[in-house]
């Protein structure tokens, strides 16, 4: 089993029961559609924010929060389903890092 295929067994909403707000994040950031609306794309601002772009917007319209905290939440959830080490330092991988300057 791959590390992507690791996450997305046991962080798909069938095997993890969070918000759909998180969840849709978790979906982004594995290239899956788990939420209607689906987030299509997360970008992470220089001051350390990131923002989230649904199918069908143009920009990336909604505030998701601070990076730290999305990382936090998501060492919580891998600790929670017992994610490994590799498939934790992964998922981490995935999150964008900082635009602009």
């Amino acid at each position: 089993m791959t590390l992507h295929e690791e996450c997305i067994n046991k962080l798909n909403p069938n095997a993890l029961h969070c918000s759909g707000f998180f969840t849709s994040i978790l979906a982004c950031l594995l290239s899956e559609q788990w939420t209607t609306p689906a987030v299509a794309g997360i970008c992470v601002t220089s001051d350390g924010f990131f923002l989230l772009r649904h199918d069908g917007d143009i920009g990336y319209n909604h505030f998701g929060g601070e990076v730290r905290q999305l990382k936090a939440n998501l060492n919580r959830v891998a600790q929670t389903v017992d994610l490994s080490t590799d498939a934790w330092n992964y998922l981490v991988s995935l999150v964008p890092t900082p635009t602009g300057g």
